[in-house]
């Protein structure tokens, strides 16, 4: 009996392990490619920086709506904000909301990077 509580536990365990890491995954993959969008997008009209960061969430299956992106160029400075929050079922009926928040800065050179031409 005790052999079997405590396969129940490890795999229940397991698989609150691979939901979450799974969110937190595509969580990095969003911070990655907004922290790239930011890099270079340079002169590109901060609307289609906001529109960029939620055509890439919403391919991670992140909800992230236009209000929850935050696009600001300051000079030559842009900065993204965004947050966004999600419920992962971490046991069988326990679900916990977790808030994700994403924020990245570049200064635009001047430079264009090889192949964007």
């Amino acid at each position: 009996m005790r052999t079997l509580i405590t396969f129940i536990l490890v795999i229940a365990t397991l698989n609150a392990t691979a939901r979450v890491g799974s969110a937190y995954w595509n969580h990095y993959q969003l911070e990655d490619t907004v922290q790239g969008i930011v890099t270079y997008g340079g002169v590109t009209p901060t609307e289609t920086l906001q529109q960029q960061v939620v055509d890439k969430a919403d391919r991670l299956d992140i909800v992230l709506s236009y209000e929850d992106v935050t696009v600001k160029r300051e000079g030559q400075t842009t900065t993204v904000d965004a947050s966004y929050s999600k419920k992962i079922e971490v046991f069988p009926r326990y679900v916990h909301e977790f808030t994700f928040e994403v924020h990245a800065s570049a200064n635009y050179t001047g430079i264009i990077p090889f192949g964007r031409r």
